[in-house]
């Protein structure tokens, strides 16, 4: 009987220890989402620019592996 007490203080007090969202709670959210947002922009431009680089690089590839089969069959 005592241990539930001793509980149902605790949980009290970890209750009230619990405080309500702030103005300056709200302000660092929308600052860390706006970061998170820019930066998404960001990784979004850097990973076209990859594609394209990427996609450059296997079409000049593929010109040269055709180039070298054309040039041995001409032989």
């Amino acid at each position: 009987m005592a241990l539930t007490k001793k509980l149902k203080n605790k949980k009290m007090n970890l209750k009230s220890n619990i405080s309500p969202m702030s103005v300056t709670d709200l302000k660092i959210y929308c600052l860390n989402l706006t970061t998170l947002g820019i930066s998404f922009t960001q990784i979004d431009i850097l990973l076209k620019v990859i594609l394209v680089s990427i996609s450059i690089g296997y079409t000049l590839h593929k010109w040269f592996l055709m180039y070298e089969k054309n040039k041995s069959k001409s032989k």
